[in-house]
């Protein structure tokens, strides 16, 4: 492939990798509502009520098992396979990128052990801990509350069905935006370690503008910075306005943390910002771009900028 075509590639997997394995996940959680459908048929019902007992109390835990068991299933475990194993393409298209951008490029030993370090990350992501904690607690709370407060049958039907499936659905939300942050994180990451291990000193703000695009990515995409500068976005500090007006705190957390701009993970900082990028979900990558392929006018600024000497 063109080095035009690589860069393509690699944006699109961006969405499509996390997309096939969220639907898998969607489908999953139709599965799991049936089954849940079918086991209330256990519980004992008076006047279209369910009844606050013991009895019905204890049935909670062999729901959530048989939860356990229909997420589990061969074909849930095999996409995240896939998706883990999809860590490795990626990075291997970051290689192929920089074969024909930088000359000598090497690979190591050491970045084969980034991309096993991120796969283990993703997995944890979506393992049986993560769906206890973000799918199967709330879901035992609720069914907690429909049997203490004598719900009526058909009520807490529907309060389950907005819970597992459809837009409101508990885990394809939490997994949406992790599925996504973790693959995309990983590229980043990979990405860093293999332009900094080979001297890249500029970087291209790389993918596409979209209607849902935030400004901060819209205000960068398809530019190129030298790395002090991508940095110095982690530092909220705006080092030059020409290219534009940066930043503007746009609120502070409860937490006390300052938001720069909308989607900004909390925890962006002159390092990680090489990984966070533009924030949560953000689909944009750093391409490294050899220096002899940086435009004179970026490298002026740069040396205006006190960032780089020929």
């Amino acid at each position: 492939m063109t080095l035009k075509e690589l860069l393509q590639r690699k944006g699109e997997r961006l969405d499509k990798v996390p997309e096939d394995l969220l639907s898998v996940i969607e489908k999953q959680e139709e599965k799991v509502f049936k089954q849940v459908i079918k086991d209330l048929d256990k519980l004992d019902v008076k006047d279209g009520k369910i009844v606050a007992s013991k009895k019905n109390l204890a049935l909670i835990n062999g729901i959530l098992e048989n939860i356990k068991k229909v997420i589990f299933g061969s074909e849930y475990l095999q996409a995240i396979k896939i998706f883990a194993n999809e860590i490795s393409v990626q990075a291997g298209l970051t290689n192929s990128i920089m074969q024909k951008t930088v000359d000598d490029f090497s690979d190591d030993e050491m970045f084969k052990s980034t991309v096993k370090a991120s796969q283990l990350n993703a997995l944890a992501l979506l393992d049986e801990s993560a769906i206890e904690s973000n799918f199967l607690k709330p879901i035992a709370q609720i069914l907690t509350n429909s049997i203490v407060s004598e719900m009526r049958f058909t009520d807490a039907i529907e309060t389950l069905r907005n819970s597992m499936v459809g837009e409101t659905a508990i885990y394809s939300k939490y997994a949406k935006t992790y599925v996504k942050d973790a693959f995309a994180v990983a590229d980043r990451q990979y990405s860093e370690l293999i332009a900094k291990k080979n001297g890249i000193e500029f970087y291209r703000y790389s993918g596409v503008k979209v209607e849902a695009t935030r400004d901060f990515c819209n205000e960068r995409v398809g530019k190129t910075f030298h790395r002090r500068e991508i940095e110095d976005w982690g530092r909220f500090k705006n080092t030059d306005k020409s290219i534009f007006d940066y930043p503007k705190k746009l609120y502070t957390t409860k937490a006390g943390v300052d938001i720069y701009w909308a989607g900004m993970n909390y925890n962006t900082n002159s390092a990680n910002i090489f990984s966070y990028l533009g924030g949560y979900e953000c689909n944009h990558s750093l391409v490294p771009v050899a220096t002899y392929a940086v435009s004179k006018e970026d490298k002026d600024r740069a040396k205006r900028l006190g960032y780089f000497t020929e």
